[in-house]
């Protein structure tokens, strides 16, 4: 991983339909962003069990709902 103090941080927002079909598209998306700012394939993994389990539970729980925005 990158040293800290040498990196720039920025806020970054992705707002996806609470369905499953979304579940992979974000998973790719923040795998792309952790690997590009230098964390460990391992790391990465974790991360992605992790985000898909946050997400699922949001689709799970939002569902017949008329507007679902999470943040994960």
């Amino acid at each position: 991983m990158k040293n800290m103090e040498d990196m720039q941080f920025h806020l970054m927002s992705l707002v996806v339909p609470a369905k499953a079909e979304y579940l992979s598209m974000i998973r790719l998306a923040v795998a792309a962003i952790a690997k590009d700012t230098g964390f460990p394939d391992d790391s990465i993994s974790d991360l992605k069990v992790a985000l898909s389990e946050a997400a699922s539970n949001v689709i799970r729980h939002e569902i017949g709902r008329a507007s679902c925005r999470e943040r994960v």
